[in-house]
């Protein structure tokens, strides 16, 4: 049985994401710099994978663990294609290609943020309608 307490951290974990618009907000409000305005996907993918990583390390085996292994796996994988290419993007924005601007914002500000609030959203009421797992025949 998944008790109360833990499926509301492992709702929180998978939520985790959606703290990352206040961090967002805050470094744009204290930079005014365009060019955080321009890519909030960056912080929602710091915060849900630092949260998961966290919450991995800290929760004992069971329901949130498994929860935010998932999360880890989807952030570290999510984030193992995105450093790269914003590094790649970044030489070429300032090597001159304007477009490369284009495909930055369009990427880290608009389907990276996207993909991060659908992800965040599903797999919270995911862990809210969970059962438990079947016990294992000795």
């Amino acid at each position: 049985m998944i008790g109360p307490q833990d499926r509301a951290l492992a709702v929180l974990v998978q939520f985790a994401p959606l703290l990352g618009v206040p961090l967002y907000l805050w470094a744009y409000a204290t930079t005014q710099n365009l060019f955080v305005y321009f890519f909030p996907g960056l912080f929602m993918l710091a915060a849900g994978l630092i949260v998961a990583l966290v919450a991995r390390a800290a929760a004992p085996p069971g329901f949130v663990r498994a929860q935010s292994g998932g999360s880890l796996r989807f952030h570290a994988v999510l984030a193992a294609c995105v450093v790269p290419i914003f590094a790649l993007l970044f030489w070429a924005f300032t090597s001159g290609a304007m477009g490369a601007a284009q495909v930055m914002v369009l990427l880290f500000g608009g389907l990276l943020s996207l993909a991060e609030v659908v992800r965040a959203f599903a797999c919270a009421f995911g862990a809210l309608r969970a059962t438990a797992a079947p016990l294992a025949k000795s």
